[in-house]
């Protein structure tokens, strides 16, 4: 059961691996040039589509500013942040099933 379990998951992050690349693409041509953003603010609106794609909220306002000035500094590209968030603890939370009581009656 346990091993079913794994498999099960370990398949789920395998099409989540490859989800990565399209998120990132998405997060950058829809704050890329000609798309409608407004330079900076659009650089966080990437970091909030990312957030949203990726763990299903939007940035807080730290982690919002931190990942926004690294993308315009270069250090870190759309690819790199959805990565990070998809490698982050909050991210293999969503991935855990709550434990399913078992009634021994």
């Amino acid at each position: 059961m346990a091993v079913a379990s794994r498999d099960r998951a370990a398949r789920g992050v395998s099409r989540l691996a490859g989800k990565v690349s399209r998120v990132a693409a998405r997060v950058s041509a829809a704050t890329s040039p000609g798309a409608g953003g407004e330079g900076d603010r659009s650089v966080e609106q990437q970091v909030d589509r990312a957030y949203n794609l990726v763990l299903g909220r939007p940035a807080d306002p730290g982690a919002r500013e931190r990942y926004a000035d690294q993308l315009r500094g270069g250090a870190l590209t759309d690819q790199d942040l959805c990565a990070q968030l998809v490698q982050s603890a909050e991210f293999r939370d969503r991935l855990t099933a709550p434990p399913v009581a078992v009634d021994a009656h």
